[in-house]
């Protein structure tokens, strides 16, 4: 009987018009609020990070995507608008997502010369300090800091594109990893 309803109801819904459809799956899907961010290396190495204003720790620069816009949209005008810099992100991002938080996180990594990397120019509303970092450095950040940019790193080196993460905070470190 359970099949059969299932069935029928399944049935009925792909009669109905498009917008239709959309309104109940966004009613009864869960909404996930998209982030991205951008790995920035320079030619040593080093990685740009930042610490925000409004929250404690250390990030790539990025945030919240607008409504409609693709995350790499968001990742090129964050970055300009945070630190002042003209990037061309990846088109392969690593992506964190965060089930209990309905969070998706899309990470772009891109490369920039000595000259583009010296024209960091903060935005101080959003942004209080950065700093570039070589990777032995990392881990003594994420010793004494809360920082997820360890985590994106390791997921880099794995060659890991989607990872299921937990939070304790929005920006915080990773508590635990959903094997699968």
């Amino acid at each position: 009987m359970r099949v059969f309803l299932r069935r029928n109801a399944l049935r009925a819904f792909s009669v109905l018009p498009t917008v239709v459809k959309r309104w109940i799956v966004g009613v009864a899907k869960p909404s996930y609020t998209m982030a991205a961010m951008v790995r920035i290396e320079r030619p040593d190495g080093s990685l740009l990070i930042v610490r925000t204003s409004y929250r404690e720790g250390w990030v790539f620069p990025g945030g919240l995507c607008d409504r409609g816009e693709a995350p790499m949209e968001t990742a090129v005008r964050e970055t300009r608008e945070e630190v002042g810099l003209a990037v061309r992100p990846g088109a392969h991002p690593i992506v964190l997502i965060d089930p209990a938080m309905r969070r998706m996180d899309f990470v772009f990594d891109t490369a920039v010369d000595d000259e583009t990397a010296a024209g960091v120019s903060l935005d101080p509303a959003e942004i209080a300090e950065y700093r570039w970092i070589g990777r032995a450095a990392i881990a003594r950040l994420e010793a004494t800091e809360r920082t997820s940019v360890g985590r994106v790193l390791r997921a880099a080196e794995a060659g890991e594109t989607v990872v299921v993460v937990e939070w304790d905070d929005i920006d915080g470190p990773v508590l635990k990893r959903q094997q699968g």
